[in-house]
């Protein structure tokens, strides 16, 4: 009707916003006076997408391992994100380092594939859980032989965090001997000279011994700093007088056997009073350290060299 005036109303679809009208002068704030024939047109335009953060980790286990993305933006061994546009499908692919293995997805991703594919909706958190594969030749506690003993590091029967730090398995340096070696951290300088069964994280490995008496201890390790190079040694969750503050070299150019212990104390040593099994220990004393292997021996003259002799077998428990 003449002189009619014809409210339009513009609604973006989803995804898209509402511009403005073109058309006939009449037309731009949407009121149209109805006194002679007009065409009004909307303008739409499609909405940027919304972007999400993906958070990937892989530190669920006791293991260690990569975990890559596609599309890329995740390639990473430790805590990392990347940034998507609403509902990209993102595939991440979990690799286990040597020595680990993937066990399973947790957090916005489940599954025991080591591809797993997740739609990014909102910000999100996957992580991939590696555990250490159970070391050759059974799981039971090592066997001591003619009063010798050889444990790599990373194959410990527990791994037990401390107050404010803990061992974890590394390959970042390498010439370790076996799968890898174990670093005590967060690296932040912390010193634990007392107390240490208590409260700093320890390292435990089940020995079988026939042979009674004292055992020297010898370390394949090394310290990145004056900060990072002691750790303690003991036997059956015991501090031990003798075989604290066992004495790194450094740098780490590379790994090297000590048994040598700070302030010009007696080489370290531990006293095996009965046959049977027992539980060795190693504490952190400063983090940053890094050990790579432990040797314990009866032998005062004996000087393990390079990797030094293989690990000792263990004793096959049945499941």
């Amino acid at each position: 009707v003449e002189d009619t005036v014809v409210t339009l109303t513009a609604t973006p679809d989803s995804g898209s916003s509402f511009e403005g009208w073109t058309g006939n002068a009449d037309c731009s704030d949407g009121q149209v006076a109805m006194n002679s024939a007009k065409s009004c047109t909307a303008l739409f335009d499609i909405l940027p997408p919304e972007v999400f953060t993906l958070n990937v980790q892989t530190n669920g286990g006791t293991g260690t391992g990569d975990v890559s993305s596609n599309p890329g933006g995740i390639n990473c061994g430790g805590d990392c994100s990347g940034d998507y546009d609403e509902d990209t499908v993102v595939t991440l692919t979990a690799t286990p380092d040597s020595g680990s293995e993937f066990i399973n997805w947790s957090g916005d991703c489940a599954g025991t594939n080591v591809i797993t594919n997740v739609t990014i909706t909102s910000n999100k958190t996957c992580t991939a859980n590696f555990n250490l594969q159970t070391p050759p030749g059974g799981t039971g506690a090592y066997i001591e032989t003619g009063g010798q003993v050889v444990m790599e590091a990373e194959n410990f029967d527990e791994n037990n965090p401390g107050n404010a730090d803990d061992w974890f398995l590394s390959t970042s340096q390498g010439g370790f001997s076996g799968t890898g070696y174990m670093e005590s951290g967060v690296n932040n300088g912390n010193t634990i000279n007392t107390g240490y069964a208590a409260t700093s994280p320890e390292l435990n490995y089940l020995v079988n011994f026939t042979n009674t008496g004292t055992y020297f201890v010898w370390v394949r390790s090394c310290a990145p700093t004056a900060r990072d190079n002691s750790i303690h040694a003991g036997i059956d969750g015991n501090e031990n007088s003798t075989s604290n503050r066992i004495k790194l070299d450094r740098p780490c150019g590379s790994f090297t056997w000590t048994r040598t212990r700070m302030s010009n104390a007696s080489n370290a040593r531990l006293t095996v009073s009965s046959s049977g099994v027992h539980e060795i220990n190693i504490w952190m004393r400063e983090d940053g350290s890094r050990v790579d292997k432990i040797l314990l021996t009866t032998s005062s003259g004996f000087t393990p060299v390079g990797t030094g002799p293989p690990e000792s077998p263990r004793e096959v428990v049945d499941n």
